[in-house]
């Protein structure tokens, strides 16, 4: 006899980026987000076991979203620095 089991239900959100909670199923674990701006965000999830009551209090994780390299003051500085030295005339 093989036996299958439901799996449990989760849902996840990131703090200051989503409105509402992202269901999913256990079969699917997987968070992706794309274009979130650089800052700090909190991610939390939380899950429901296989008769739908939810663990309401869940997890979080703290997570620090850097800006790509182009976009810091050290690659502007590095690059912007010269062309104004070039460019003083006496």
């Amino acid at each position: 006899m093989i036996f299958l089991t439901p799996l449990n239900t989760f849902a996840y959100k990131l703090e200051d980026f989503d409105n509402d909670w992202n269901y999913t199923s256990g079969a699917n674990r997987i968070a992706k987000y794309t274009n979130v701006d650089p800052g700090r965000y909190t991610f939390h999830i939380k899950a429901a076991n296989m008769d739908g009551v939810w663990n309401e209090t869940g997890l979080s994780v703290s997570v620090v979203i850097r800006p790509p390299f182009w976009k810091t003051l050290v690659l502007f500085v590095r690059i912007y620095t010269p062309y104004c030295y070039n460019n003083i005339h006496y």
